[in-house]
């Protein structure tokens, strides 16, 4: 998606809303794999939150299984606080997982853009692409990957590129 979509997105959505964000993005495979696997994903988000203001992540200073205080990024810079980050080139959109009841993500593979099942690409993929991401308060995604963020109020939409697949059918409603 280009950054002024994104952008646009940004200033026509509240902070916290919930947004359905759809991306798609090629998985790291097995060396000498020559299918191109890809992997669309569809999940409910928030967008502009304050990460110190995170219920999670509060339990968690509380606890001490985080800094009392924020160190900051890891990585990259904020270009547009607390929403999109710079790095190398690359630009990202910071989410986190929404509060919606639909909040419950779901993701599609293709091999050389035909929809298969994830047990179907497994056997290519690199042990990381299976890791379940638990606990994740907050993430970010390359803004090049992202197809579609929308809520009720919001339309970001971009054609598909040919080599990825086309987009997962949209919900009806937040």
């Amino acid at each position: 998606m280009e950054l002024a979509q994104v952008r646009q997105a940004i200033q026509n959505t509240r902070k916290g809303t919930n947004v359905i964000v759809e991306w798609t993005r090629p998985c790291d495979t097995r060396k000498g794999t020559a299918t191109v696997i890809t992997k669309a994903v569809r999940m409910v988000c928030r967008m502009g939150i304050e990460y110190d203001n995170i219920n999670n992540v509060i339990e968690k200073r509380e606890e001490g299984t985080l800094p009392a205080v924020n160190a900051g990024l890891k990585w990259g810079t904020w270009f547009e606080y607390p929403y999109l980050i710079s790095h190398k080139g690359k630009m990202y959109l910071r989410l986190s997982p929404g509060t919606s009841s639909l909040n419950s993500s779901s993701a599609t593979f293709f091999m050389d853009g035909v929809e298969t099942t994830k047990g179907t690409v497994i056997p290519y993929l690199l042990a990381k692409e299976l890791k379940e991401k638990e606990d994740m308060d907050c993430f970010c995604l390359d803004i090049n990957n992202i197809t579609r963020l929308h809520n009720e109020g919001v339309e970001a939409n971009i054609p598909q590129q040919k080599d990825f697949p086309q987009k997962v059918p949209a919900l009806s409603m937040i």
